[in-house]
This record gives structure tokens, sequence and C-alpha cells, in this order.
């Protein structure tokens, strides 16, 4: 812990450049940090440009929902004016 704490940077290179490091306390491993693999990167960049290339999609089901709920609440007003008048 006092390595990482008195020499962050150094710790974090050594990360980024694929080594994993071991937390202790006491001379006990606790915990590691270690990089992320290479593909979880790949996957989720691959997944936003598939995102990205597919057509922009209008099919107004948010208005309709705002819509109906805007109506809903209306109507329930309504509903507990009556009963409280």
């Amino acid at each position: 812990m006092r390595e990482l704490r008195n020499n962050t940077r150094s710790v974090l290179d050594a990360i980024a450049a694929g080594s994993t490091v071991y937390l202790t306390s006491h001379g006990r491993r606790i915990a590691e940090i270690r990089p992320l693999p290479a593909a979880v990167d790949s996957d989720v960049q691959r997944l936003i440009d598939e995102v990205n290339r597919m057509p922009v999609v209008d099919s107004g089901a948010r208005e309709e929902l705002d819509r109906d709920k805007r109506a809903s609440v209306q109507a329930e007003r309504e509903r507990e004016s009556r009963l409280w008048h």
C-alpha cells in the first residue's frame, strides 16, 4: 500500500504495461490490480461502432408513452377531484 501511495504514477504505468500489482496488508495479499484485457476495450468499441452505423429510427414511441402518461395522470386527478369535492 505504501508504494502505491508514494509512487502512484509508476505503479499505474507498470499496470498499463501489463504487470499485476498485489496489495498487501501486514505481508498478506489482500487484493490485486491488473490491466484489463485488451478484448474488453475492443469489444466495447466494436459495439459502439455498430450502434453508430445503425439507422436512426423515430417510431414516436416515446411521445406516445408521454401522451398516455399525461392522460393517465389527468384522469387520476379528475377522479380524485370528484372524490374529494
